[in-house]
């Protein structure tokens, strides 16, 4: 194609420019995903499932310790309620204090609202 100039339809606009450094936080677990007692270190992510009716997502925050989900939400977006959302029913549940939260490093986990919690 490249030979030819030819080239494929492109359906996002795409942005040229500046672009932003996300906010990124310290590594306080350095890969090491071991803890020895409740409510020390959770860890969080997002899946995503198609249904019928389009994608589902669904948001799991994971107590390393017990290795049981503490908090959980699912939606039909992807947008940063999702996983505040999760988070907000494992802190309702578990009331933990000096937690630490370890996630990639996605949009909805470095942006200000999730931070803020």
């Amino acid at each position: 194609m490249r030979q030819a100039g030819l080239q494929g339809v492109h359906r996002r606009r795409f942005r040229h420019g500046g672009h932003r450094q996300p906010a990124v936080f310290d590594d306080h677990v350095q890969r090491v995903f071991v803890a020895d007692a409740p409510d020390r270190l959770w860890v969080t992510d997002i899946t995503q499932h198609r249904t019928v009716e389009g994608w589902v997502y669904c948001a799991a925050v994971i107590d390393v310790f017990s290795r049981r989900c503490v908090g959980w939400s699912i939606a039909d977006h992807l947008r940063t309620e999702l996983i505040v959302d999760a988070l907000d029913m494992a802190r309702w549940r578990r009331k933990p204090v000096g937690t630490i939260v370890h996630s990639d490093r996605g949009a909805q986990f470095t942006s200000w609202l999730f931070g803020s919690r």
